[in-house]
């Protein structure tokens, strides 16, 4: 409803996280689908939020469903860096 009239599914919060990095981070997979079919996801090889990607978060995350559909898309880079120099990767790996 809230989209509907006219409310900015890409703007990010005073953090910098994006909508879609709070849904990841809450688990609200009805709204990451919606965001995903307005096609309207943040590009996740840029950082959402001050030191994570989208593939981050969904990674630390255990969001397997979340990490598929995002691998899917051909606007990630797996090998994107966050501040620490770790990976998506690297942190699947770690838990």
């Amino acid at each position: 409803m809230l989209v509907t009239k006219g409310a900015n599914v890409s703007c990010n919060d005073t953090r910098g996280e994006s909508i879609h990095n709070v849904a990841l981070r809450l688990n609200r997979i009805e709204v990451l689908h919606y965001l995903n079919e307005r096609n309207k996801p943040a590009t996740s090889s840029l950082p959402q939020s001050l030191t994570e990607t989208q593939l981050h978060d969904a990674a630390q995350n255990d969001n397997v469903a979340e990490l598929q559909q995002l691998l899917s898309s051909k606007n990630n880079n797996v090998n994107a860096k966050n501040i620490l120099g770790a990976t998506s990767l690297h942190i699947a790996a770690s838990k």
